[in-house]
Protein backbone atom coordinates (compact mmCIF):
# COMPACT_ATOMS: atom_id res chain seq x y z
CA UNK A 1 0.00 0.00 0.00
CA UNK A 2 2.87 2.33 0.86
CA UNK A 3 4.51 1.80 -2.54
CA UNK A 4 1.25 2.51 -4.33
CA UNK A 5 0.77 5.70 -2.31
CA UNK A 6 4.26 6.95 -3.21
CA UNK A 7 3.69 6.06 -6.87
CA UNK A 8 0.50 8.11 -6.92
CA UNK A 9 2.30 11.00 -5.23
CA UNK A 10 5.05 10.92 -7.87
CA UNK A 11 2.49 10.83 -10.68
CA UNK A 12 0.68 13.79 -9.14
CA UNK A 13 3.93 15.71 -8.68
CA UNK A 14 4.90 15.09 -12.32
CA UNK A 15 1.47 16.34 -13.45
CA UNK A 16 1.88 19.51 -11.38
CA UNK A 17 5.34 20.14 -12.88
CA UNK A 18 4.05 19.67 -16.42
CA UNK A 19 1.10 21.94 -15.76
CA UNK A 20 3.37 24.61 -14.31
CA UNK A 21 5.65 24.38 -17.34
CA UNK A 22 2.67 24.77 -19.64
CA UNK A 23 1.55 27.87 -17.77
CA UNK A 24 5.09 29.25 -17.98
CA UNK A 25 5.24 28.78 -21.74
CA UNK A 26 1.79 30.17 -22.47
CA UNK A 27 1.46 32.94 -19.87
CA UNK A 28 4.98 33.88 -18.81
CA UNK A 29 6.54 34.04 -22.25
CA UNK A 30 8.54 37.23 -21.56
CA UNK A 31 10.38 35.44 -18.73
CA UNK A 32 11.20 32.41 -20.88
CA UNK A 33 11.72 34.08 -24.24
CA UNK A 34 12.75 37.62 -23.36
CA UNK A 35 10.45 39.58 -25.65
CA UNK A 36 6.79 40.59 -25.24
CA UNK A 37 4.36 38.92 -27.67
CA UNK A 38 2.75 41.02 -30.35
CA UNK A 39 -0.97 41.59 -29.86
CA UNK A 40 -1.85 40.74 -33.46
CA UNK A 41 0.37 38.80 -35.83
CA UNK A 42 -1.68 39.91 -38.79
CA UNK A 43 1.13 42.11 -40.04
CA UNK A 44 2.27 41.61 -43.63
CA UNK A 45 5.64 39.99 -44.08
CA UNK A 46 7.38 42.84 -45.85
CA UNK A 47 10.98 42.67 -44.71
CA UNK A 48 13.24 45.43 -43.45
CA UNK A 49 15.07 48.42 -44.86
CA UNK A 50 18.78 49.25 -45.11
CA UNK A 51 19.94 45.76 -46.01
CA UNK A 52 23.69 45.09 -46.28
CA UNK A 53 24.87 45.39 -49.88
CA UNK A 54 26.36 41.88 -49.94
CA UNK A 55 22.84 40.45 -49.60
CA UNK A 56 21.67 42.11 -52.81
CA UNK A 57 22.01 38.86 -54.77
CA UNK A 58 21.09 36.52 -51.93
CA UNK A 59 19.00 33.45 -52.85
CA UNK A 60 15.43 32.91 -51.75
CA UNK A 61 16.27 29.70 -49.87
CA UNK A 62 19.43 29.83 -47.73
CA UNK A 63 21.10 26.53 -46.90
CA UNK A 64 24.59 27.69 -45.95
CA UNK A 65 26.11 27.06 -42.53
CA UNK A 66 25.45 30.49 -41.10
CA UNK A 67 25.75 32.12 -44.53
CA UNK A 68 22.61 33.72 -45.99
CA UNK A 69 24.30 34.17 -49.37
CA UNK A 70 24.55 30.41 -49.92
CA UNK A 71 21.55 28.53 -51.27
CA UNK A 72 19.30 28.69 -54.29
CA UNK A 73 16.17 30.24 -55.73
CA UNK A 74 13.26 28.47 -57.38
CA UNK A 75 14.00 27.11 -60.84
CA UNK A 76 12.50 28.85 -63.84
CA UNK A 77 8.92 27.81 -64.43
CA UNK A 78 8.47 26.49 -60.87
CA UNK A 79 6.56 28.06 -57.98
CA UNK A 80 6.06 27.05 -54.37
CA UNK A 81 2.89 28.31 -52.70
CA UNK A 82 3.39 28.84 -48.98
CA UNK A 83 1.17 29.91 -46.09
CA UNK A 84 2.15 31.74 -42.89
CA UNK A 85 0.71 32.28 -39.40
CA UNK A 86 -1.57 29.24 -39.05
CA UNK A 87 -2.99 26.90 -38.22
CA UNK A 88 -6.43 28.46 -37.91
CA UNK A 89 -9.54 26.38 -37.15
CA UNK A 90 -11.59 28.02 -39.92
CA UNK A 91 -9.25 29.32 -42.59
CA UNK A 92 -6.68 26.53 -42.73
CA UNK A 93 -9.33 23.85 -43.49
CA UNK A 94 -10.87 26.17 -46.10
CA UNK A 95 -7.45 26.62 -47.72
CA UNK A 96 -6.85 22.85 -47.62
CA UNK A 97 -10.19 22.15 -49.31
CA UNK A 98 -9.42 24.62 -52.09
CA UNK A 99 -5.93 23.23 -52.61
CA UNK A 100 -7.39 19.73 -52.84
CA UNK A 101 -9.88 20.90 -55.45
CA UNK A 102 -7.10 22.55 -57.45
CA UNK A 103 -4.69 19.62 -57.08
CA UNK A 104 -1.87 21.69 -55.57
CA UNK A 105 0.38 20.90 -52.61
CA UNK A 106 1.72 23.69 -50.40
CA UNK A 107 4.08 24.45 -47.53
CA UNK A 108 2.56 25.75 -44.28
CA UNK A 109 4.85 27.76 -41.99
CA UNK A 110 3.08 27.27 -38.68
CA UNK A 111 3.29 29.14 -35.38
CA UNK A 112 4.01 26.76 -32.51
CA UNK A 113 1.54 28.34 -30.10
CA UNK A 114 -1.19 27.91 -32.73
CA UNK A 115 -0.13 24.31 -33.28
CA UNK A 116 -0.63 23.66 -29.56
CA UNK A 117 -4.15 25.08 -29.78
CA UNK A 118 -5.19 23.30 -32.99
CA UNK A 119 -3.19 20.06 -33.31
CA UNK A 120 -5.93 18.35 -35.33
CA UNK A 121 -5.72 21.05 -38.01
CA UNK A 122 -1.95 20.59 -38.29
CA UNK A 123 -2.40 16.84 -38.51
CA UNK A 124 -4.83 17.44 -41.38
CA UNK A 125 -2.19 19.44 -43.26
CA UNK A 126 0.11 16.42 -43.19
CA UNK A 127 -2.67 13.91 -43.93
CA UNK A 128 -3.54 15.79 -47.12
CA UNK A 129 0.01 15.60 -48.44
CA UNK A 130 1.26 19.09 -47.64
CA UNK A 131 4.33 19.94 -45.57
CA UNK A 132 5.15 22.04 -42.54
CA UNK A 133 7.70 24.74 -41.89
CA UNK A 134 8.70 26.51 -38.66
CA UNK A 135 7.40 30.07 -38.17
CA UNK A 136 8.60 30.22 -34.53
CA UNK A 137 6.55 29.60 -31.40
CA UNK A 138 5.20 33.08 -30.60
CA UNK A 139 5.81 35.01 -33.86
CA UNK A 140 8.30 37.48 -32.39
CA UNK A 141 10.75 39.55 -34.38
CA UNK A 142 13.79 37.34 -34.25
CA UNK A 143 16.18 40.26 -34.51
CA UNK A 144 15.05 41.37 -31.04
CA UNK A 145 16.19 38.10 -29.40
CA UNK A 146 19.53 36.76 -28.32
CA UNK A 147 20.79 33.37 -29.54
CA UNK A 148 19.33 31.33 -26.68
CA UNK A 149 15.93 32.99 -26.97
CA UNK A 150 15.87 32.49 -30.74
CA UNK A 151 16.74 28.81 -30.39
CA UNK A 152 13.95 28.38 -27.81
CA UNK A 153 11.48 29.91 -30.27
CA UNK A 154 12.51 27.43 -32.95
CA UNK A 155 12.74 24.43 -30.65
CA UNK A 156 9.39 25.03 -28.96
CA UNK A 157 7.69 25.24 -32.37
CA UNK A 158 9.46 22.06 -33.44
CA UNK A 159 8.28 20.25 -30.30
CA UNK A 160 4.71 21.44 -30.94
CA UNK A 161 4.84 20.01 -34.47
CA UNK A 162 6.21 16.69 -33.24
CA UNK A 163 3.55 16.44 -30.54
CA UNK A 164 0.78 17.19 -33.05
CA UNK A 165 1.92 15.13 -36.03
CA UNK A 166 4.92 13.01 -35.11
CA UNK A 167 6.97 14.93 -37.69
CA UNK A 168 9.01 18.12 -37.70
CA UNK A 169 10.71 20.33 -40.25
CA UNK A 170 14.02 22.13 -40.76
CA UNK A 171 12.31 24.63 -43.05
CA UNK A 172 12.13 28.01 -41.32
CA UNK A 173 10.66 31.39 -42.17
CA UNK A 174 11.28 34.35 -39.85
CA UNK A 175 8.18 36.33 -38.87
CA UNK A 176 7.77 39.70 -40.58
CA UNK A 177 10.38 38.88 -43.22
CA UNK A 178 10.35 39.20 -46.99
CA UNK A 179 13.32 38.70 -49.28
CA UNK A 180 16.70 37.98 -47.71
CA UNK A 181 18.17 41.03 -49.47
CA UNK A 182 15.82 43.24 -47.37
CA UNK A 183 16.87 41.94 -43.95
CA UNK A 184 18.45 44.54 -41.69
CA UNK A 185 21.54 43.78 -39.59
CA UNK A 186 19.63 42.43 -36.58
CA UNK A 187 17.44 40.16 -38.69
CA UNK A 188 20.42 39.06 -40.74
CA UNK A 189 22.23 37.97 -37.59
CA UNK A 190 19.11 36.12 -36.42
CA UNK A 191 18.87 34.38 -39.79
CA UNK A 192 22.50 33.33 -39.63
CA UNK A 193 21.95 31.91 -36.15
CA UNK A 194 18.98 29.89 -37.39
CA UNK A 195 21.15 28.43 -40.16
CA UNK A 196 23.82 27.54 -37.60
CA UNK A 197 21.11 25.85 -35.54
CA UNK A 198 20.43 23.51 -38.47
CA UNK A 199 17.51 25.19 -40.22
CA UNK A 200 16.94 26.02 -43.89
CA UNK A 201 15.77 29.63 -44.19
CA UNK A 202 12.94 30.05 -46.70
CA UNK A 203 12.35 33.66 -47.68
CA UNK A 204 9.75 35.12 -50.04
CA UNK A 205 9.79 36.29 -53.65
CA UNK A 206 6.18 37.43 -53.91
CA UNK A 207 3.77 38.35 -51.10
CA UNK A 208 0.43 39.53 -52.51
CA UNK A 209 -1.56 41.61 -50.00
CA UNK A 210 -4.08 38.89 -49.11
CA UNK A 211 -4.42 40.56 -45.70
CA UNK A 212 -5.99 43.67 -47.27
CA UNK A 213 -9.74 43.11 -47.44
CA UNK A 214 -10.25 46.31 -49.44
CA UNK A 215 -8.36 45.15 -52.53
CA UNK A 216 -9.93 43.31 -55.43
CA UNK A 217 -8.90 39.81 -56.48
CA UNK A 218 -7.34 41.24 -59.65
CA UNK A 219 -5.21 43.67 -57.66
CA UNK A 220 -3.95 40.94 -55.36
CA UNK A 221 -3.44 38.56 -58.27
CA UNK A 222 -1.24 41.07 -60.09
CA UNK A 223 1.21 40.99 -57.18
CA UNK A 224 1.28 37.18 -57.04
CA UNK A 225 2.42 36.41 -60.58
CA UNK A 226 6.21 36.11 -61.17
CA UNK A 227 7.97 37.87 -64.03
CA UNK A 228 7.73 35.87 -67.25
CA UNK A 229 9.27 32.45 -66.71
CA UNK A 230 10.89 33.25 -63.37
CA UNK A 231 10.51 30.83 -60.48
CA UNK A 232 9.15 32.08 -57.16
CA UNK A 233 8.21 31.33 -53.59
CA UNK A 234 4.77 32.88 -53.08
CA UNK A 235 3.65 33.73 -49.55
CA UNK A 236 0.00 33.83 -48.48
CA UNK A 237 -1.60 33.67 -45.02
CA UNK A 238 -4.00 31.15 -43.47
CA UNK A 239 -3.82 32.56 -39.92
CA UNK A 240 -2.86 35.64 -37.95
CA UNK A 241 -6.20 36.80 -36.64
CA UNK A 242 -7.78 38.32 -39.75
CA UNK A 243 -10.53 37.21 -42.12
CA UNK A 244 -8.69 35.05 -44.65
CA UNK A 245 -11.54 34.64 -47.11
CA UNK A 246 -9.49 36.81 -49.49
CA UNK A 247 -6.74 34.20 -49.41
CA UNK A 248 -9.17 31.38 -50.17
CA UNK A 249 -10.75 33.38 -53.01
CA UNK A 250 -7.35 34.16 -54.50
CA UNK A 251 -6.25 30.54 -54.88
CA UNK A 252 -8.36 29.58 -57.89
CA UNK A 253 -7.40 32.54 -60.11
CA UNK A 254 -3.79 32.32 -58.93
CA UNK A 255 -3.38 28.63 -59.74
CA UNK A 256 -5.26 29.02 -63.03
CA UNK A 257 -3.11 31.98 -64.09
CA UNK A 258 0.10 30.16 -63.22
CA UNK A 259 -0.96 27.04 -65.08
CA UNK A 260 -1.86 29.10 -68.14
CA UNK A 261 1.71 30.40 -68.07
CA UNK A 262 3.10 26.88 -67.94
CA UNK A 263 4.19 26.86 -64.28
CA UNK A 264 4.68 23.71 -62.24
CA UNK A 265 4.02 23.60 -58.49
CA UNK A 266 6.47 22.21 -55.95
CA UNK A 267 6.83 21.79 -52.23
CA UNK A 268 9.71 23.76 -50.76
CA UNK A 269 11.13 20.63 -49.14
CA UNK A 270 11.18 18.83 -52.50
CA UNK A 271 13.11 21.70 -54.05
CA UNK A 272 15.62 21.76 -51.20
CA UNK A 273 16.22 18.03 -51.62
CA UNK A 274 16.53 18.37 -55.38
CA UNK A 275 18.91 21.32 -55.29
CA UNK A 276 21.08 20.33 -52.34
CA UNK A 277 20.54 16.67 -51.53
CA UNK A 278 19.39 17.69 -48.03
CA UNK A 279 16.08 16.28 -46.79
CA UNK A 280 14.69 19.07 -44.59
CA UNK A 281 11.60 17.20 -43.38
Amino acid sequence: IGLRRWTLRLVFLAAVVLLAFGVLINHQAPVLIGNPPVDDIDEPDTGFAAAPSDLADAPTIAVGDGDLTRGFSMAAGTVAITFDDGPHPVWTPAVLDELDRLGVKATFFVVGDQVRQYPDVVDEIIDRGHELGNHTHFHYRMGDLDRAQLERQLDLATLAMIDATGTSSRLYRPPYSGAIRNLDEAERLAGERALEHGYVLVATDLAPPDYNLNLSVDTRLAEAIPPVGAGAVITLHDGGGADRSNTVDLLDPLVSSLRERGYEFALVGEEVARATGIDPI
